[in-house]
Parts: C-alpha cells; sequence; structure tokens
C-alpha cells in the first residue's frame, strides 16, 4: 500500500519540558516519510504538553495524544503501542535520544522474517559528553546475526546483555503479544512502576524467531 506506515516512533511522555525540544530534534532527523511519531503525555503539569503541541503543529504524520488522568508508566508505554499503526515500533523514552541521523533506517533495513527484533548498544549518562557506551558486548560483532537461542543464553548467563527498550525496534504484532503490563511475583505494584518492555520482552520474542540482529554501536543516547 503506497501509504502504508513503516515505522511508528512512539514516545510516552511525562513532566519532560526540558528534554522536549532536543528529543523533538532528534526524531526529525531520522523521520521518513513512511514513519509515524505518536506522543502521549500522561498528564505532564511542568509545561510539556503545551511545548509539544507547538512542535507537532503541521508536521505530517506527528501524532499528540493527552490521557485524561495519570495511568502510571507500563499503561502509558502499552497505549503508546495500540495506537501505533507501524509495522515495526521503535519505543523511544522522552528523555532519550536518537544519536545518529539514520539510526531507525539502519534497524528496519535489517528486519526480515526469522529476525526477533534489531537492537543496539546505547550511550548513558547525564548528558552526551559525559556518558558511556553500554550494552556493547565483545560476545557480538559490529553487526551480528545471532541464533535467539544464543542469545537467549548469553543474555541470561551474563545477566542480561540487553535491558534498553530505547535500543530495538520491535515488530507491533509481537509487542501487543509479549508485553507484560503485570507480573504476580509479590505484593509490589508491577502494573504501575513495573518495566514492561524490559529484558522479558526481549526474551519472549527472542523465543518466536530463530535470529536476533545486534548492531554493536551506539545509535541512542
Amino acid at each position: 500500500m503506497h501509504n502504508e506506515i513503516k515505522v511508528s516512533i512512539v514516545v510516552p511522555v511525562y513532566n519532560r519540558v526540558t528534554f522536549v525540544d532536543e528529543l523533538f530534534n532528534s526524531i526529525i532527523a531520522n523521520h521518513k516519510e513512511n514513519h509515524e511519531v505518536i506522543f502521549i503525555d500522561n498528564c505532564s503539569s511542568d509545561g510539556t504538553y503545551e511545548k509539544l503541541v507547538e512542535l507537532v503543529k503541521f508536521r505530517k504524520n506527528f501524532i499528540l495524544l493527552k490521557n485524561n488522568q495519570n495511568i502510571g508508566p507500563v499503561n502509558n508505554w502499552y497505549k503508546c503501542i495500540e495506537k501505533a499503526n507501524g509495522i515495526y515500533v521503535k519505543i523511544l523514552f522522552s528523555d532519550d535520544l536518537i544519536i545518529q541521523n539514520d539510526s531507525i533506517e539502519q534497524m528496519s533495513s535489517k528486519m526480515d522474517d526469522d529476525v526477533a527484533f534489531v537492537a543496539s548498544s546505547v550511550k548513558v549518562g547525564v548528558d552526551f559528553n559525559n556518558s558511556d557506551t553500554r550494552y556493547r558486548s565483545s560476545f557480538f560483532r559490529n553487526y551480528s546475526r545471532i541464533s535467539s537461542k544464543i542469545y537467549i543464553k548469553q543474555t541470561l548467563l551474563n545477566f542480561g546483555v540487553l535491558v534498553s527498550p530505547s535500543a530495538a525496534l520491535f515488530r507491533r504484532k509481537d509487542l501487543i503479544q509479549n508485553f507484560r503490563k503485570t507480573i504476580k511475583y509479590s505484593d509490589e505494584a508491577f502494573e504501575y512502576y513495573g518495566a514492561g518492555p524490559d529484558l522479558l520482552l526481549f526474551l519472549i520474542t527472542a523465543h518466536h524467531y530463530k535470529n536476533v540482529i545486534w548492531i554493536n554501536k551506539p545509535l541512542f543516547f
């Protein structure tokens, strides 16, 4: 279909007014005609929503929604995925940045029927100039197609090779199917505070495919 959305960049937002401009600029640098960008504001009180209203104005395929009440981070993450129209979904948290102008394209171009997801290393720190590269493993080459069995084994033996959802591109259908909004393991409020799109999501998704793709260089901050 000519107007089919290939990639949805989804951004759950809450009280990030100081980050929004830089975040938005990093998205613009990666945006393509067959991409959409969805922001869902979780009742920010610091002017984040109002700033986003101005930023998305007149932007094609940019969607801004606001929850009627704060539904907690996990439910807002899932709502972003539900609203996505793309074949693939890139979850981008509101204090993260895309640091290469072709990061999304690098990931989406490597997806095929046997690949669970495409993931990369990331930069982590207070700011980009004071950051360290994380999830860069000597086990993986710069770019590797890795057996899912090996990925799962190495991830568990190394206590989580990858735990950053902002460093991966998934199929929307897999996110909908494998995202866990709640896990009954104690009296903790997992549905409100839990890491819905975290390591468990990677492991479950990998289990259903032959391979995962690893880009062993940072594409996100």
